[in-house]
């Protein structure tokens, strides 16, 4: 097997084996939908004008959440901030992500 793809196998198992992508990739709708609700909840609690703008706007979360939950931010963050994120992810899990 080429390195690549022996880099590719093992990183697809280790994003597969951790925490919520799994539930995005097969859209099990009852898993998706407590953690955006989960992420609205935090949202409301931590930057609540924010929150508050959202809901005037009718933004709603899984408009854009869904997306950065499957790539792991990797369309909106600098690459930098990304490979921390993506390190603390893998050591602390799913609820680092939120």
């Amino acid at each position: 097997m080429a390195l690549e793809q022996e880099i590719f196998s093992l990183f697809s198992n280790l994003v597969l084996s951790i925490g919520h992508l799994p539930y995005f990739l097969i859209n099990d709708i009852d898993e998706v939908a407590w953690r955006l609700k989960f992420f609205d909840t935090i949202l409301e609690k931590e930057i609540p004008d924010l929150a508050t703008h959202f809901k005037a706007i009718n933004m709603q979360s899984q408009l854009y959440l869904y997306d950065w939950m499957l790539q792991l931010f990797v369309s909106v963050l600098p690459v930098d901030i990304v490979w921390r994120l993506w390190d603390i992810f893998f050591m602390k899990g799913e609820v680092f992500i939120y």
